[in-house]
């Protein structure tokens, strides 16, 4: 049987592959009416791109940092600093 968590694993990935695929089809867009350059294209897709990462990033550890960070640390006998 197939639980909830399969199904909407593959929500989101079909949903990561569209927007994806978005992404190469706007940046084209962008480019062909010379709107902004292709260095600026570039820099900008980069930023957002590496600051949606990191914002993620962020989101996720705040709501796990206790089993992800946290718990191991103290688990392993150590303390943040040593």
């Amino acid at each position: 049987a197939i639980g909830p968590s399969v199904v909407q694993g593959t929500l989101m990935v079909f949903v990561g592959s569209i927007m994806h695929s978005l992404t190469y089809v706007m940046s084209e867009s962008i480019m062909e009416n010379d709107t902004v350059s292709v260095k600026s294209n570039c820099a900008i897709q980069g930023m957002v791109g590496s600051a949606t990462i990191l914002f993620w990033q962020f989101i996720y550890t705040r709501h796990h940092y206790e089993e992800v960070l946290s718990y191991p640390v103290q688990m392993a006998g150590t303390t943040w600093t040593q």
